[in-house]
């Protein structure tokens, strides 16, 4: 059929009449990046651009060599056709890790995440459109047509349902992503795989073709390749000749220069497209568009407000006092009952009530959550009176990944303030207390802490998300002898605490355990505190839970059952309904399966107890699984975070075994010694070359095969029935909003406990199979735990199917440096070490070889002294070098590294003369070992203990000898900036540091990344400015020291001690603030006793400032003279005499005191075997050098 005699009448017709489809292409995009200083766009906004860069990007992750970079860029600039583009586009994917890596993930955020309109005229004409009621779609991955909108959402091909409610126009507030949206890394549609993908899904090709057929499209800003691609190209070439038989027109948007060249493509090519001009240039646009509404609007201001960039492309969280849940809980069943523990949080919640935080306590699955849930989403405002309502409601849930305090704190306090959440993404708890304690006390919030268990001592292990309740109910701490219910971080002891007493908000939380800090030395509740033990059901709301399941029977007996057998615990009784609906003979009926021999008269739970019971009916209801859904919970339950649809369907039982991997061989030919080999290696490599090639080949036809078969097509449809079974049988949970599955607490622990060892060992393979398929970022730039996620779930699945020499291999190397180094990560290293050390840190691992139990210990001791356990520390360097001492091919760089790390945290203990005792063995080393590091070194730690004990010539002379050796040494030994930073404090305590010396070790350490140095370089700068009656340039240092400290959950007393000092003296602390700092600083782990002592000096005590400056000099004089803190002594000494205290009378260093370590006469007797071994071969080698060269044979 003819096209329409007016395209533009036509397609305005369709636009009032709400039947358009308004797709935005690259150009709309492009347009709206260009920048005004410069008039050139995003480079990202167009596919050429964004590949270019995705080249550049591999190769400098060396994913792709400079050769096959100009190759790609040549196919992009000499024949820029669309299959090239995807051709390259495949190999950007491939050398980034393909769809779901982390490297692409973090490409696609910092490139098309990035991309901001400078120009929103033609974005915002395109908005007004949609909102008289046509739909807005994109071919485009960024958010330009998002912009900062709250209530505008993305919806992608991938969703199937939320894609089919869009199309029915029932998700006005949206925009349809077509190709993907780039904060969903595997919706894209960029390489020739997701063309595969997308165009081999039938389901949504159906879908697809129903909303094309049944609405207009008008292309905006598309280009003939966009039109032409494997999906777009694939939908017009089936139906457009018909449609466009059939009169069924669709329109795209050109310049009036360009309009015959499209026509001219699209009738060629027989597609139902008319091209309609817009105007002389694509600047013309905005104003067409607007030209299609209705009515005159008045025109949009196209400068972008700047809260509004700020806001572009951040996560928007309700504004108060809308509910705001991170995340949404899901519940395993129906909320039924508990009538009388509601009226208990609704009395609670009156602001009569003097109670402002409320604990309930039970064990897991007694329905806690749900109780809290339940509450807060529909009882709780009726709770409050009118004329004082709530501020605003949030839910924070602990047993997410990476819930933490902090996190807590930054996400209460964004949605408090209606602040950005990066503004404080940046913080720790300690540093939110103030600013949550203030909002707290200034209006009435409802806040709640689900799962606050995750928080403590006793869950501060590997396999927190499955700690049974047994061990719960007898909490014991795994790393060290802490107590099991303090917090892991001190700084949330003292938030906790003080939320006790944040009236007029209230706090409820829901816990296994109930944190000591909410307990006085009795047991009881903390004034502002009150704890409530949570029973099971009351009968008929249990037997209501039960027939919610569609379970039939006799009143009296389900409740009688539920109640002996249950404690109707409402989690066992979700499950007993899975148990109950699946019973084959008899489905649904109680009665009948309670009483059959193989149902419920099996179970024998009349001699158990409540969490027997519940343990062994969860046994009961997994053995009943289906073989693939038994296969598919015993996976997941070897996890410790929930998972999205991408890794489930990695872990889909009904997959066909994968055929075995062969490497694509490497042509012998790009050998780096090819030239130099003879005729016949070549032919011998170039003959095994063919040989591998052909074996590579066929695995590329098995592979082919493998996702062709019926076995590979048939299971995405039967993992959702398993799935559907699991979730049916309470077993599996499905939170809606984040779209990840996850496994209650309780059924992970049980899963996991009752898996066979053959089971296990199955799963638990497949689990580090994939994680260590995942590409990730590099180690050495991780940033976040979440980027070294991959490894942390290999190591984490090998220690649980005992697999302790891998899990080991997996941990050692660039994953332990990067928790070291890079994510100062002692608290969660600590937790992961932990099972290599079950009979103490003290005895090295058994179940891994000797070098390797020498490197763990190593590293758990650093952990350990970076968390304060200075004596566990200790015991775990004293096993190293024991261990290191047996190793048959013993070398002296191992032992030289556990002396030197021993003698490093005998100084951190104050332990001066013992430090430098083993500090002696260390020099004695180059006597049989002359290593140029090593020396350097050994000086180095010489100078800074010369340097403490006041050693001035002797110091300086030994920095005379090390200084010139040069700072090139390995990075795993020596980081930048660490003798220069020594040396500026060498400087301080003579009273001759300069800027200058901090500057220049600055500069070197913040160009290494040490972030331990450069916490010691603010520190001291703080110190020096303190000295100097620099009171806010003081100020500012500390408060650079406190923070990087925070950051990584550590506490420098110093600084902190150093800060509140600074603050007195700027007037920016009242008295009564001042006291409680002070008291609060005396109780931390290594008091600054001393700075303590100026404080209160301050506030005029001089009981507790004389108190504090004794202890300060006990603290200095250390071992005695003349292992004394010299500097600190000098201070201390000035300080008494100002307060007019005596000089107390301490005893010199006595060394018939000193006790030898158990492993020191061993290493005396090494240094001396091998001093003994050097001395032959050196007298060898003399004597071979003397003696005449052998005389040659007679004739």
């Amino acid at each position: 059929m003819n096209a329409p005699a007016n395209p533009e009448a036509e397609l305005r017709q369709r636009i009032l009449d709400r039947k358009a489809v308004l797709v935005a292409g690259t150009g709309v995009s492009i347009a709206a990046s260009i920048d005004p200083a410069t008039g050139k766009p995003n480079p990202q906004a167009s596919w050429v651009g964004l590949l270019e860069h995705g080249l550049q990007h591999g190769l400098k992750m060396t994913r792709l060599t400079q050769q096959e970079v100009d190759a790609y860029r040549n196919l992009l600039q000499v024949a820029p056709t669309t299959q090239n583009f995807i051709s390259v586009a495949a190999a950007v994917t491939s050398a980034l890790g393909g769809s779901r890596s982390t490297i692409f993930r973090d490409w696609l955020a910092g490139t098309v995440g990035k991309i901001t309109a400078h120009d929103r005229s033609a974005l915002d004409a395109l908005d007004a459109l949609r909102q008289h009621g046509n739909l807005l779609a994109t071919t485009n991955y960024d958010s330009l047509l998002l912009g900062a909108r709250a209530d505008l959402v993305p919806i992608n091909w991938t969703d199937r349902d939320a894609f089919l409610c869009a199309a029915r126009g029932e998700r006005p507030n949206s925009v349809i992503f077509l190709h993907g949206h780039w904060e969903s890394p595997a919706s894209v549609v960029l390489d020739w795989k997701s063309y595969e993908e997308i165009s081999r899904d039938e389901n949504y090709r159906t879908d697809l073709v129903a909303f094309w057929k049944m609405t207009t499209w008008v292309y905006i800003g598309c280009g003939v390749n966009g039109l032409s691609d494997p999906d777009f190209g694939l939908l017009l070439e089936r139906h457009g000749e018909r449609a466009r038989n059939a009169g069924h027109w669709d329109f795209c948007l050109v310049r009036k220069k360009d309009q015959k060249l499209f026509q001219k493509q699209f009738d060629d090519n027989k597609l139902n497209i008319c091209a309609v001009p817009i105007g002389a240039e694509h600047t013309d646009l905005p104003k067409f568009l607007r030209s299609l509404l209705p009515a005159p609007v008045a025109p949009v201001n196209t400068a972008t407000p700047l809260a509004s960039v700020a806001a572009a492309g951040a996560k928007l969280l309700p504004q108060p006092p809308a509910f705001y849940a991170e995340p949404d809980y899901i519940g395993s069943h129906k909320f039924v009952g508990r009538a009388a523990e509601l009226q208990v949080l609704s009395d609670w919640a009156k602001p009569a009530d003097p109670t402002n935080l409320l604990l309930f306590e039970a064990i897991g699955g007694n329905g806690k959550s749900m109780l809290t849930w339940e509450w807060t989403k529909n009882h709780a405002l009726a709770a409050r009176p009118a004329d004082r309502p709530w501020a605003g409601r949030f839910w924070y849930s602990f047993y997410e990944r990476g819930a933490i305090m902090a996190d807590f704190c930054q996400r209460a306090l964004a949605y408090m303030t209606g602040r950005p959440l990066e503004d404080f993404a940046k913080k720790k708890t300690a540093d939110l207390k103030d600013d949550l304690l203030a909002q707290l006390h200034a209006r009435p919030w409802l806040l709640i802490l689900d799962g606050l268990e995750r928080i403590l001592v006793a869950y501060h292990r590997i396999d927190a998300a499955e700690v049974p309740d047994e061990e719960a109910n007898s909490p014991t701490d795994k790393i060290v002898n802490r107590n099991p219910c303090d917090a892991i971080r001190d700084e949330d002891n003292d938030l906790l605490r003080a939320l006790a007493a944040a009236a007029p908000s209230k706090l409820l939380v829901s816990s296994r355990l109930t944190p000591r800090v909410l307990l006085n030395p009795s047991g009881q509740p903390i004034p502002g505190a009150k704890r409530i033990t949570l029973p099971g059901l009351r009968p008929p709301d249990a037997e209501a839970l039960l027939r919610s399941c569609g379970i039939e029977g006799r009143s009296a007996a389900i409740q009688g059952y539920l109640t002996a057998n249950c404690d109707n615990h409402p989690l066992v009784i979700g499950i007993l309904g899975g148990l109950i609906a699946n019973y084959l003979p008899a489905r649904g009926n109680f009665d009948a399966w309670s009483a059959a021999l193989d149902g419920g008269a099996a179970l024998d739970l009349a001699r158990l107890d409540l969490i027997q019971r519940r343990n062994h009916i969860l046994e009961a209801a997994i053995k009943t699984l289906p073989d693939a859904s038994r296969q598919l919970l015993s996976t997941l339950a070897l996890l410790t975070d929930s998972v999205d649809y991408e890794t489930l369907k990695a872990f889909n039982p009904h997959l066909p075994p994968e055929p075995e991997e062969v490497e694509k061989p490497t042509p012998p030919e790009e050998h780096w010694r090819w030239e130099r080999r003879s005729e016949e290696e070549r032919r011998r490599m170039q003959t095994h070359y063919k040989s591998v090639s052909a074996q590579w080949e066929e695995y590329q036809k098995a592979v082919k095969a493998w996702g062709g078969s019926a076995e590979f097509r048939a299971a995405p449809k039967k993992l959702e029935a398993t799935v559907n079974d699991l979730e049916q049988r309470s077993l599996l949970q499905w939170d809606r909003r984040t779209r990840r599955y996850d496994l209650h607490p309780v059924v992970r622990g049980v899963a996991s406990s009752a898996m066979a060892a053959a089971d296990r060992e199955r799963h638990g393979q497949r689990v580090v199979d994939h994680f260590t398929a995942q590409p990730h970022r590099p180690y050495d730039e991780a940033e976040t735990l979440e980027d070294v996620g991959s490894g942390l779930h290999v190591v984490r699945t090998l220690l649980k199917l005992g697999h302790y020499q891998q899990a080991a291999d997996a941990y050692t190397g660039d994953l332990a440096q990067a928790l070291r180094i890079n994510l100062e990560a002692y608290v969660e290293t600590l937790s992961l070490l932990r099972p290599f050390f079950p009979a103490g840190w003290d005895q090295l691992p058994q179940e891994v070889d000797d070098v390797t139990a020498s490197r763990l210990a190593n590293e758990a001791a650093s952990a350990l002294h970076h968390c304060g356990e200075d004596e566990q520390a200790i015991l775990a360097y004293g096993a190293k070098i024991r261990g290191d001492l047996r190793i048959e091919n013993l070398r002296l760089v191992r032992v030289r590294t556990g002396l030197c790390n021993m003698s490093v945290h005998l100084w951190a203990q104050n332990r001066l003369a013992a430090s430098v005792r083993v500090h002696a063995l260390i020099l004695d080393l180059p006597s049989v070992n002359d290593n140029a590091q090593d020396i350097f070194w050994n000086r180095l730690v010489l100078f800074v203990h010369q340097s403490r004990l006041g050693q001035w010539p002797e110091a300086m002379a030994t920095w005379h000898l090390l200084d010139p050796m040069g700072r090139q040494w390995s990075r795993a030994t020596y980081r930048e900036g660490r003798a220069e930073f020594r040396f500026a404090e060498f400087q301080f305590w003579q009273g001759c540091l300069r800027e200058e010396f901090l500057a220049a070790a600055e500069i070197l350490a913040n160009k290494d990344q040490e972030r331990i140095t450069l916490r010691d370089i603010h520190r001291l700068r703080g110190t020096w400015r303190l000295e100097q009656s620099e009171w806010a340039l003081a100020a500012a240092s500390f408060t650079q020291a406190v923070t990087m400290s925070r950051e990584v959950s550590l506490v420098d007393e110093e600084s902190e001690t150093g800060l509140a000092l600074a603050k007195v003296h700027l007037g920016q602390l009242t008295p009564e603030e001042v006291r409680s700092e002070v008291q609060r600083l005396a109780q931390l782990r290594r008091p600054a006793h001393r700075t303590l002592a100026l404080l209160w000096t301050a506030l005029g005590d001089h009981d507790q400032a004389k108190h504090h400056a004794l202890k300060a000099y006990t603290w200095a004089w250390a071992d005695g003279e003349p292992f004394v803190n010299r500097y600190e002594l000098t201070k201390t000494t000035e300080l008494l005499h100002e307060l007019g205290v005596p000089i107390p009378n301490l005893p010199p260093y006595d060394s018939t005191k000193d006790e030898p370590f158990p492993w020191e006469a061993d290493v005396r007797t090494a240094i001396e075997k091998l001093r003994a071994e050097k001395k032959v071969k050196q007298e060898k080698s003399k004597n071979r050098r003397k003696s005449p060269p052998d005389k040659p044979a007679s004739p």
